[in-house]
């Protein structure tokens, strides 16, 4: 009963079971030119380069300390990271990235 709240427009349920519910599973930061996606079961990281990006990969929560860097051997999840990274990064200053289209689940759940 407390996630509906006093009335279905400001309970809970409304925001969880959102589209854009998934969204407060990603973090975005940046520090000057070091780029960092964070979700529930990954951490990416991207440096670009001058004619490349160097990308690191770690699994989460299991390394806590971004030890070791799986983005050979998880390459399909680091080509969606990167991808998304790509259209954050293109979006104009100040632009909310979720008005780019939802995470693929894949970011959002961790690798069995």
């Amino acid at each position: 009963e407390w996630l509906s709240g006093v009335d279905s427009e400001r309970g809970l349920w409304p925001i969880i079971e959102s589209p854009q519910a998934q969204w407060s599973q990603l973090a975005i930061s940046q520090i000057d030119d070091q780029w960092a996606l964070r979700t529930p079961a990954w951490l990416a990281r991207f440096r670009p380069m001058d004619d490349s990006i160097d990308c690191q990969l770690f699994l989460k929560p299991d390394d806590y300390w971004d030890f070791n860097d799986v983005s050979d051997r998880c390459p399909e999840v680091l080509s969606e990271f990167l991808e998304f990274f790509q259209r954050v990064k293109a979006l104009p200053t100040g632009t909310d990235p979720r008005s780019l289209e939802p995470l693929p689940e894949r970011l959002l759940q961790p690798v069995e």
